[in-house]
């Protein structure tokens, strides 16, 4: 199961990696308030999904051997002392605590944080919510205790024991030593948190309690099923699209569009662009480099011009010419993540005049989120031990998007034949767990998804000019001064 940042999905997944069915919900954010969640609704969410699943399934759900869970990273669910939601859930995407996490940040030694967790500076961390919290930015009660990730509060609420989570998961918090592979005592320290407040750190792949006859009753899951730790859905991704060695490099677009460069030890310290964290996979780390708004700025644009979903605005765009006639996305619905990690950066149309027709917006929105990954490729070129790029992700069965960024990156890219690849990768971690595998990496050589497609750069030239124009726009968007009112 994997309760993405757009959409929860379940899969029922055999053995050989085949996908028996699939079934999803939209994530339940507030009406109000698309970073914010009712911790509740999303267990309901998820149970409709699985109902859903076993319904379309062939197999009764006798057949069923575990559960493991994924999802959006980072994103963190506030519980009093008797483990019951304390206040909304805020995912990753939040800014509202920008200003509180830049003071404590500014609190530290230098360097201290990047060089404890490899992770810069930035609100996309769970500690950047916490000091948020301290500071009254979230509605979250005082007598708040525990600090879960949403996998965490998931495992919980189908019967863990107490709350658990992997390294991956734990190592995009912000509270995690990458070094050590363990909770950081001096992050904890200054943030005035305690280590039993936190998850429980186990291995991916871990089996940890059984499904709960409550929770069997909402969702149809057989109540004594195994339930296991899962991982990070980036590191699931990775996983599923065959990144088990350094030089593997995945590119998974969905919300975000995030590069995973599996590497083999941590690497912290300032880096351009890049962030290290913990694989999924024992003895591996990954670098990662994050474009914020990947996804959700088409899925916001689709819904501004009044389409039913990104595919429309794909279909619109594509009659426009390359460049969009002078007109300019900047996609920074979110902030910049990589390679300046800036949080009160803001999007903007750059050059539209009364002459701009809808296709031509449409476009810009596309070319746009493409022009700023040619970006973040271009600041972690230095880092990278791979030439080629695996494209994993809900988004990488838009073909025009695909083709779209090969184009302005100038990259060869290629397609795998499943856009499912966090549910493949996470479907080995419990069929690992299970003992039908004796290791990760010879589950997924039996399990991972296979090349497609191979997309290669068509006109790449007509697009160095426009290239250019983006950059200088994107220097100047971040003089602007922020908006200090409600975001």
């Amino acid at each position: 199961m994997d309760a993405g940042t757009t959409s929860i999905k379940v899969a029922l997944v055999q053995k050989d990696g085949q996908q028996v069915s699939i079934a999803s919900e939209m994530m339940p954010y507030h009406s109000d308030n698309r970073c914010q969640f009712n911790p509740e609704a999303v267990f309901d969410a998820v149970c409709c999904a699985i109902e859903k699943a076993i319904k379309s399934s062939p197999f009764p759900e006798e057949c069923i051997k575990g559960l493991s869970i994924t999802g959006q990273r980072a994103t963190i669910v506030p519980l009093d002392g008797n483990m019951a939601p304390s206040g909304s859930g805020v995912t990753w995407q939040d800014v509202t605590c920008e200003r509180a996490s830049r003071s404590f940040y500014a609190s530290l030694n230098d360097d201290q944080f990047i060089t404890c967790t490899g992770l810069p500076e930035g609100t996309l961390w769970t500690i950047s919510k916490i000091a948020g919290w301290k500071s009254g930015c979230y509605n979250w009660n005082r007598d708040s205790y525990y600090f879960a990730l949403l996998h965490d509060y998931l495992l919980l609420k189908f019967g863990a024991p107490g709350l658990y989570t992997d390294h991956s998961n734990a190592s995009v918090t912000g509270l995690y030593d990458i070094q050590k592979g363990c909770w950081s005592g001096e992050i904890l320290e200054a943030l005035e948190l305690h280590e039993d407040q936190l998850p429980v750190i186990a291995s991916a792949g871990t089996s940890i309690g059984m499904i709960s006859s409550d929770a069997s009753k909402k969702s149809c899951l057989p109540a004594g099923t195994p339930l296991f730790v899962g991982a990070g859905d980036q590191q699931c991704a990775t996983l599923g699209g065959g990144g088990i060695s350094p030089g593997d490099d995945i590119l998974c677009l969905g919300a975000a569009g995030i590069l995973n460069c599996p590497v083999s030890k941590p690497v912290t310290g300032s880096t351009q662009g890049v962030f290290c964290t913990a694989h999924a996979l024992g003895g591996l780390w990954v670098m990662e480099s994050i474009h914020n708004s990947f996804g959700t700025s088409g899925d916001w644009a689709a819904d501004i011009l009044g389409l039913k979903d990104r595919d429309s605005l794909s279909e619109i765009g594509k009659s426009a010419s390359a460049g969009s006639s002078g007109l300019l996305f900047l996609p920074f619905l979110a902030g910049i993540g990589s390679p300046d990690f800036d949080a009160s950066a803001r999007g903007a149309f750059v050059g539209l005049s009364m002459n701009h027709c809808r296709a031509e917006i449409a476009n810009a929105v596309l070319e746009g989120v493409a022009l700023e990954m040619r970006r973040i490729l271009d600041s972690v070129a230095p880092c990278r031990t791979g030439n080629i790029i695996k494209i994993v992700g809900g988004r990488s069965r838009q073909h025009q998007t695909i083709q779209t960024l090969a184009d302005i990156t100038g990259q060869e890219l290629l397609i795998l034949n499943t856009g499912e690849t966090t549910i493949l990768g996470l479907a080995a971690l419990l069929w690992t767990g299970l003992g039908v595998y004796s290791n990760i990496t010879k589950a997924m050589v039996k399990m991972a998804a296979q090349i497609e497609a191979r997309i290669v750069p068509n006109s790449t030239l007509a697009f160095e000019s426009v290239y250019r124009r983006y950059l200088k726009c994107v220097r100047l968007i971040r003089d602007v001064p922020p908006f200090e009112g409600r975001e």
